[in-house]
C-alpha cells in the first residue's frame, strides 16, 4: 500500500511505503528536538505538548515564542496559557462568509476558536483544538505514558 507523506518541510511531499513514512517521520522529529536546547528537564506531557507544538507551528516560531520563555523560566501554567494566544489564521483578503475577521498591520485576522452560526467554524476550528490539547500538554499535569497517549488519541492524532 503506498502513503501520501509529508514531513515537516513542506517542500516534500510524495507517495512512498508506511516504512519509508515512518523513516522521514522520525528524521524530521529529530530536527525539531532542537527546539528542546536551552529548556530544562520538563515532566513529559510538557515535552511532549511542545514538541506537538514546534512541529506544527515551525521551529523558528517556537524558538522566539512566549511558550518557550515560560518554559525556560519553568512556569508551566504560563507557558500552558501562552500556546492559546497561536490560535489566529490570517489572510490578505479575508472570505467573510466564514465569519468575522479582525484588521491588524495590513492583514486580516481570524480567530479560530471562534464558533459561526452557532457551530465550531470550518475555516480553522481544528487548529484551535489542537493548541487546547497542546495547553492541557504542556501544564505538565499528566505523568503516565499511557495517560498521555490516551489524552492525544481523543484529539484524533
Amino acid at each position: 500500500m503506498l502513503w501520501l507523506c509529508s514531513t515537516n518541510d513542506r517542500s516534500y511531499t510524495e507517495r512512498v511505503y508506511k516504512k519509508e513514512c515512518d523513516v522521514l517521520l522520525d528524521k524530521t522529529l529529530y530536527k525539531d528536538t532542537i527546539v528542546l536546547n536551552n529548556l530544562p528537564v520538563m515532566p513529559v506531557s510538557t515535552t511532549v505538548g511542545f514538541l506537538d507544538f514546534a512541529y506544527n507551528a515551525g521551529i523558528n516560531v517556537a524558538n522566539s515564542s512566549k511558550v518557550k520563555k515560560r518554559l525556560a523560566e519553568g512556569n508551566y501554567a504560563q507557558a500552558s496559557k501562552a500556546v492559546l494566544q497561536w490560535r489566529y489564521v490570517s489572510q490578505k483578503k479575508p472570505d467573510y462568509s466564514k465569519g468575522c475577521w479582525e484588521h491588524r498591520n495590513g492583514k486580516y485576522y481570524y480567530d479560530c476558536s471562534k464558533y459561526h452560526h452557532g457551530k465550531p467554524n470550518k475555516l480553522c476550528y481544528g487548529l484551535y483544538t489542537r493548541r487546547l490539547m497542546e495547553s492541557e500538554l504542556l501544564a505538565g499535569t499528566m505523568t503516565d505514558k499511557e495517560e498521555i497517549q490516551s489524552y492525544i488519541h481523543k484529539f484524533g492524532k
